[in-house]
């Protein structure tokens, strides 16, 4: 059982003033969105950790991207061996300039399924 420091733009407290943590299927969710955030070779010790989304963003948007884009998502997210992905489906809001990813994964080490949506800006 891992226990891992909640991530976010700053260390949150909970009421009693304690750093707030989180465990399992949150630190696993957590674990997965630090992977897909990271550059595909950005890390000189672990080259292959991250996501290749990074390496065609500046390209233009057409149904054949946002397809390498969720195969892209999907590898990623499945580097770690213990989350198998169900299903992604990806939407572009044109307004905003971003790709939304929506992930239907299973974790076999709790041996439960879990979601996450996740988007990312597009130039």
């Amino acid at each position: 059982m891992s226990i891992d420091l909640l991530f976010a733009k700053d260390l949150k407290l909970n009421y009693s003033g304690d750093i707030v943590l989180v465990t399992q299927v949150e630190s696993k969710r957590q674990s997965i969105v630090l992977r897909l955030k990271t550059r595909k070779g950005s890390n000189m010790f672990h080259p292959d950790y991250g996501n290749d989304l990074y390496s065609m963003i500046s390209d233009n948007i057409t149904e054949l991207w946002l397809k390498k884009a969720m195969s892209y998502v999907k590898e990623c997210i499945e580097q770690d061996d213990t989350v198998i992905v169900k299903s992604i489906d990806s939407s572009f809001e044109n307004e905003k300039r971003t790709v939304n990813f929506y992930i239907k994964y299973y974790l076999s080490e709790y041996g439960i399924e879990d979601s996450l949506d996740w988007g990312e800006e597009i130039g």
